[in-house]
């Protein structure tokens, strides 16, 4: 049992102070930015259909058409990020993506005013402002906290100190936005709500200019999808070469038998064996990304049809309780993220768990809390006419919802960041914001498929629809959806798929066989296509490093703990992982190393 007393017993509100704040003109210049950004997406993009059903009027408006249009736009808007990403670290730079977001933001809020300044939508208006909000909170929703961490670079030499500091202040001004959105334009029409959003937006971005001869550039990045297609021409080129049914590449995977040739070209380059390794365990993920595609149904139905339901339980669009709503969902994702991670890595540090079938746990328990998201919001839906309802009936349903969002999405991130290519593990969160895109598109021809004459599921009002129907057919596919995860995560229990946490080097490899006891000495570091036990092992490790003996080992995060993985969440020099320890600007030598391997053994006897 976690002893909390002891765990807070010494922090100090003045040293916390110091670790996590620090001023700079650069970071001054982009927090503007960064609450308008989230303002924007509170306020105007993430209650769009109650903004288009109020622009429209109850007469003309139009359920299913309001739905496409919010479905849609989000899957534009989540679909663009990879794109985006791609050309701020290989091409433009973060800056530059960052002024081309800000300043389409802006234009497309003005041209939302002009839309609706006759008291009338104009479609033909509305429609390319939509793709240009969109198409901003794609570059924006990447880069801008890159950028945010890129102003720390020059100040924290330490990198998980710059990181914790970057996640404060974008959690800190997004909670600003969120307490400004609930008090703040709520009374505005839709078109004020949009002039007002467009001049905040455009007061940050004029901020952020100013600040551009103060700001850290970072250089650009070589292609980080170089090494995947690289590895796939190889294999493509080398198709009718003959190859060894004895010798295999990990992990065993029948189907992608084919990539092991990659390896075979003549003259390849050194570390084509861990490239094509790399590059298997990345298209062995993908059957987890279809359930997580599933998943983005549900998680497209909330942000759809979930606001359309408490728009209908209140008077004259009111915008507060719809808001507080969705903040609620976001702040229970972030929440359940943060506490899973926890648990997680305490789990890890008493008993040793594997870190990568725990993310496995962690991804079912998070598709279970979709069915009872759907569940809950079929039942509560059933009981939406009744006169006592009250649009706080819905909180249940939107905190499953966070919940949901929270367990899945980072569970996938991690797997992503342990499983990918090295130079796609920036790739993570986009990659999931694809996965989400894609559920966004694909519930267009859903709706369009329960609209028809067929189904009359959704029609064109609320009251004429059956969305507790739409509602139980999510959660049977819900069901489904976690029946086949169940299958997929069976399939990858197997120690080819979940050998480790991760790349570990000579020392992470040394302290793992100290720390898992004598008693375990039979237990195998695979090495290329076979396996060796714990002592050859060793002396492989020693024997191929004699000639690097002053080279640097690289190590990933600045600190390693005795599971040989990068601690997570834990600030250097803490006292929570007694057995962490520093490793300077992230680089230890092979003599360095050994020594310290000998002080932690004496510590263990």
């Amino acid at each position: 049992m976690v002893n909390f007393r002891q765990l807070f017993a010494g922090l100090n509100p003045r040293q916390l102070f110091t670790y996590y704040v620090v001023i700079s003109t650069p970071i001054f210049c982009t927090l503007g930015l960064v609450f308008s950004y989230k303002l924007v997406g509170m306020t105007y993009l993430e209650v769009l259909i109650t903004h288009i059903s109020e622009a429209v009027g109850e007469s003309k408006y139009d359920l299913r058409q309001a739905a496409i249009i919010e479905n849609f736009m989000e899957g534009l808007s989540m679909g663009s990020v990879v794109l985006f990403a791609f050309v701020a670290d290989v091409h433009t730079g973060r800056y530059v993506m960052v002024v081309y977001g800000a300043g389409v933001c802006v234009a497309g809020l003005f041209l939302s005013f002009i839309a609706s300044r006759t008291g009338t939508l104009n479609f033909g208006c509305f429609i390319p402002a939509l793709v240009l909000l969109s198409l901003g909170r794609g570059a924006l929703s990447v880069t801008l906290p890159a950028f945010l961490d890129d102003q720390l670079r020059e100040i924290d030499v330490d990198e998980e100190r710059r990181r914790r500091r970057t996640k404060f202040w974008w959690f800190l001004l997004s909670f600003a936005a969120a307490i400004f959105s609930i008090f703040g334009p709520r009374r505005l029409t839709f078109k004020y709500l949009a002039v007002e959003l467009a001049l905040v937006t455009g007061a940050s971005f004029l901020m952020f200019v100013s600040g551009t001869m103060f700001y850290n550039f970072v250089d650009a990045i070589e292609n980080p999808f170089r090494d995947l297609g690289m590895v796939i021409v190889r294999a493509l080129q080398n198709i009718n070469a003959d190859y060894s049914s004895d010798t295999q590449i990990l992990p065993p995977v029948p189907c992608l038998r084919w990539l092991d040739k990659a390896a075979t070209v003549q003259g390849s380059e050194t570390g084509s064996v861990e490239q094509v390794s790399r590059v298997k365990r990345l298209f062995r993920m993908l059957p987890l990304w279809s359930c997580f595609l599933f998943l983005s149904l549900v998680l497209a139905t909330g942000d759809t049809f979930f606001i359309i339901e408490a728009t209908s339980l209140v008077k004259n669009y009111d915008l507060t309780p719809i808001i507080i709503l969705n903040n609620l969902a976001a702040v229970t994702e972030f929440v359940v993220s943060i506490f899973s991670r926890f648990v997680i890595r305490k789990l890890r540090e008493r008993r040793q768990f594997n870190k990568q079938k725990m993310e496995l746990v962690r991804i079912g328990l998070g598709m279970s809390c979709s069915v009872s998201c759907c569940l809950v919001a079929w039942a509560i839906s059933m009981a939406r006419m009744s006169p006592n309802m009250n649009v706080y009936w819905l909180t249940l349903q939107y905190i499953l919802l966070g919940v949901t969002a929270g367990l899945c999405t980072d569970g996938f991130s991690s797997l992503f960041r342990i499983q990918g290519l090295e130079s796609l593990l920036s790739f993570g969160p986009p990659f999931g914001q694809l996965a989400r895109a894609l559920g966004e598109l694909a519930s267009v021809p859903f709706i369009m498929i329960f609209s028809g004459a067929r189904f009359k599921w959704i029609q064109k009002d609320l009251e004429h629809s059956h969305l507790d129907k739409y509602y139980l057919f999510m959660a049977g596919l819900s069901i489904v959806n976690v029946f086949m995860y169940c299958l997929v995560a069976w399939w990858y229990r197997d120690d080819a798929f979940l050998a480790g946490d991760g790349e570990m080097g000579l020392v992470d490899e040394l302290i793992h066989g100290v720390a898992s006891g004598f008693g375990e000495l039979q237990d195998t570091i695979p090495v290329g296509d076979g396996e060796m036990g714990l002592v050859d092992g060793l002396f492989h490790g020693v024997t191929s490093g004699l000639d690097e003996m002053e080279d640097p080992i690289p190590m990933e995060d600045e600190e390693m703990n005795i599971g040989g993985e990068p601690m997570e969440g834990v600030a250097p020099g803490s006292e929570e992982w007694p057995y962490a320890f520093p490793i300077g600007d992230g680089e230890m030598g092979l003599t360095e190393g050994l020594i310290e391997l000998q002080n932690i053994v004496s510590g263990f006897m």
